[in-house]
């Protein structure tokens, strides 16, 4: 007995930390902060694979769209973004909880983290920042049925 405490202690850190669940971002998020009203909306994460989209409205008519996924491979995660369609950038998940996780790519000029945490059954709040002691930019939305500002 005495034996087998040291080599499950020893498997136990020698196994993989398990794939993080982002199937907690599913559903139809909607805010406003100001005068932008927000909105993401997010698949389910079947097979390693979450797709959203962000989309802000100014109430001067001003739009602007952001294409993201999720992929999840073994113990990571990486959040992929398309700001307006356009090329896209990788950050990878650095800390993941139970209902939040962050996303970082030091090497992007801005931003450099990602974060996504479920507050409750109908809040979901986001951020970014530029790193480690920088102000972030905050977004929080509720369960929504339909696009804000119709």
């Amino acid at each position: 007995m005495l034996l087998a405490m040291p080599l499950l202690t020893f498997a136990l850190v020698l196994s993989p930390a398990p794939p993080p669940d982002v199937g907690w971002l599913e559903g139809h998020w909607c805010g406003e902060n100001g005068s932008v009203a927000s909105e993401e909306i997010w698949s389910g994460n079947a097979q390693g694979l979450a797709v959203g989209l962000h989309k802000d409205l100014v109430a001067n008519g001003q739009a602007t769209f952001e294409f993201m996924r999720i992929t999840v491979d073994g113990s990571r995660a990486t959040f992929r973004a398309q700001p307006g369609g356009g090329p896209e950038t990788a950050f990878a998940s650095s800390h993941a909880e139970r209902r939040a996780i962050v996303f970082e790519n030091a090497a992007h000029d801005y931003p450099k983290r990602v974060g996504y945490r479920r507050t409750g059954d109908d809040t979901l709040e986001a951020w970014i920042d530029g790193g480690e002691g920088t102000e972030a930019s905050r977004w929080k939305w509720q369960r929504c049925r339909a696009s804000p500002r119709g």
